[in-house]
């Protein structure tokens, strides 16, 4: 796995590849993730004001098109 240096923006491959390599990828880094794409969705639809469920139903079609790990 090639992971790009943080300061010259290579966040973005570090991120891609980190998602590509399963065999990188543990069940509490995965959980992780999600929990952060969940926590910041949720904010901002609160912040939007719009309905926090229709907000999660969206969260949940995005999750389901995530690659997962085998564990």
């Amino acid at each position: 796995m090639r992971k790009g240096k943080i300061m010259n923006g290579g966040i973005i491959r570090f991120f891609k590849d980190f998602l590509k390599d399963e065999e990188g990828v543990f069940g509490a880094e995965y959980a992780l993730l999600l929990c952060l794409i969940t926590l910041m969705m949720s904010f901002g639809a609160t912040v939007l004001g719009q309905e926090v469920k229709l907000y999660y139903s969206r969260v949940a079609d995005y999750c389901s098109r995530l690659p997962r790990p085998y564990l």
